[in-house]
């Protein structure tokens, strides 16, 4: 199972750290794929940022690094620029569905959805957050995207 680190958090959330160029770059150097809140502004302006537009990302280093990544876009706008311009990255969009179909065909879960046989046949399974899910069967999942990147490595023996 591979893991992924939720806005490049390590340890748990980190409202002040996640989402930062330098945290993401720390959960790659540590052997993860992060997953990443990004926004679009015009003129293609990238900003990373949960809640809101935060931090500015310049296009060519998140180029550099988007076989890591997982991006969450906050917008509809930033979805139609990184099909368009950033296509080696997988990308999604949603909100609290259940599930959300990613740009290269995985599946990303929403906390406790459950995984059913028509999912099986996806390039990835990824369950987002089982720590808010304690009882949730993520054996079929192939990914994990967690805040505890390194308890699930800990776990699972692998990233």
């Amino acid at each position: 199972m591979k893991i992924i680190a939720h806005r490049g958090n390590l340890n748990g959330p980190d409202p002040e750290t996640e989402n930062t160029p330098n945290q993401i770059l720390k959960a790659i150097d540590a052997g993860f794929e992060v997953e990443v809140d990004m926004w679009f502004h015009g003129q293609n302006r990238l900003m990373l940022g949960h809640d809101r537009p935060t931090t500015h990302i310049e296009t060519g280093v998140f180029q550099m690094y988007a076989l890591h990544l997982w991006v969450h876009w906050k917008r509809e706008s930033g979805l139609l620029f990184g099909i368009t311009c950033l296509n080696e990255t997988r990308q999604f969009m949603h909100d609290m569905e259940a599930k959300a179909k990613v740009s290269d065909g995985s599946i990303w879960l929403y906390p406790g959805t459950p995984i059913t046989d028509d999912m099986l046949s996806a390039p990835a399974i990824v369950a987002c957050l089982p720590e808010l899910a304690p009882d949730w069967d993520i054996s079929q999942a192939t990914h994990i995207c967690t805040d505890y990147p390194l308890k699930y490595r800990e776990k699972y023996g692998t990233v």
